[in-house]
Parts: structure tokens; C-alpha cells; sequence
């Protein structure tokens, strides 16, 4: 009696889980948000001993590599509309997202410690990115703006946090040398159960309503 009391828990608690995928498909999982941060491309100059006619040779390969810039302050104004999808005798708590941010960046004082010469950097093929941890749940109207100048947001190119699923936008990040670059967006998302942030700023403000 006691398996089959375990196997009837255990049949109903897979039906609960299979109703429940089946009423938000399509509509976005647990979300985790991340970002923005600034990917700057650079050449590095990587040494390697290689085996040369019965000698033991070193040369130097140049090799593209990637620098993850966070963000100085990162301010978030974030808004949820909560409500229950239904499906016979299950339901799920889903919700809609609207994330108003903004961002500064800066080069820190101590960039030197990366032992990265700014001569080696592309700034004009920097990123920006977005970490969004269930793609399926981004909704339109998204926007995001560098220093005033909207740019285009493409899907792909996330980041760690969320597994890197995301999305970002290519900048030209020239005004760090010397300066500044501040970034204002606004993400619409759809997701359930729960939405988390991923701090990774020097300051991090959020706020939910």
C-alpha cells in the first residue's frame, strides 16, 4: 500500500509539472537579468613552443580576446504585472516585466593592472549586452540609448550570468579613452514563478513596483 500511495503522489506531482509547462510555452521561464556590461575586443600577443625540424622553436601568435567592462552605477526602475494562467484544475503564476535603467561606464583608474594596452583595443567594435536567462519570454518594444544615440538591438551574444542568453547591440565605445559612456534602455520581458537580478555594478540601485 505504501508504493502504490508513493506512486499516485509521484503521478499526480508529473502531471502538475507537465500542466504547468504546457500552460506557459511560449511565455518565458524563471527569468534572471543581467546587465548591461561593455565587451571590448583586443589583440593579445600569445607566445607558444612548437617542435621545428627536431627544434624546439617559440613564436608569438596574435589572438583576439574579449574584455568585460562593468558598469560604474547601475540604476533599475523595474515594473510587475502579475496574474494566474489556468489550465483545468492547475494554474501558474506568470508576470510581465518592464526594466527602465540606465548605466555609466568608465575605465577604472587602475586598468593598467590588465596588462592590456589601450592601443590594443577595437573600441569601435565594442558591444553591449544583456543577459536574459529564457530568451523565448523578451517582448517588443525595446530600446537602448548611448549617450542619447539609439542603437539596434540584436538577439544572441549574452552573458554568464544567464547562460549567456541575451541580447546586445554593437557601439562605438572611443569615448571611454579619456571619458564616459552612459546608456539608458528599457527591456519588456514575460516570464513565471520568479525574476532575479544579477548585480555585477560598482553600485547597484533597484527598484520594484
Amino acid at each position: 500500500p505504501l508504493f502504490v500511495t508513493w506512486l499516485l503522489v509521484y503521478d499526480r506531482q508529473d502531471q502538475s509539472q507537465t500542466a504547468q509547462m504546457s500552460i506557459v510555452s511560449g511565455w518565458g521561464g524563471e527569468q534572471v537579468f543581467a546587465g548591461p556590461k561593455l565587451v571590448l575586443p583586443y589583440s593579445a600577443a600569445v607566445e607558444e613552443t612548437v617542435e621545428q625540424n627536431g627544434k624546439r622553436v617559440t613564436r608569438t601568435n596574435i589572438v583576439k580576446r574579449e574584455l568585460y567592462l562593468a558598469p560604474e552605477r547601475v540604476k533599475l526602475d523595474s515594473e510587475l504585472k502579475s496574474h494566474i494562467k489556468k489550465r483545468s484544475i492547475y494554474e501558474v503564476v506568470v508576470y510581465d516585466s518592464s526594466i527602465a535603467g540606465s548605466a555609466k561606464f568608465k575605465l577604472p583608474d587602475d586598468f593598467e593592472r590588465n596588462n592590456i594596452a589601450l592601443s590594443d583595443i577595437d573600441f569601435a567594435r565594442a558591444e553591449l549586452r544583456f543577459g536574459l536567462s529564457d530568451a523565448r519570454g523578451l517582448a517588443g518594444d525595446n530600446r537602448v540609448r548611448i549617450d542619447g544615440e539609439s542603437l539596434t538591438l540584436k538577439p544572441g551574444k549574452g552573458l554568464g550570468e544567464t547562460g549567456n542568453s541575451g541580447f546586445f547591440a554593437w557601439v562605438d565605445a572611443s569615448r571611454l579613452v579619456g571619458g564616459e559612456i552612459n546608456a539608458d534602455f528599457t527591456i519588456r520581458f514575460k516570464g513565471n514563478q520568479s525574476v532575479t537580478i544579477a548585480p555585477h555594478a560598482g553600485q547597484t540601485e533597484w527598484t520594484v513596483k
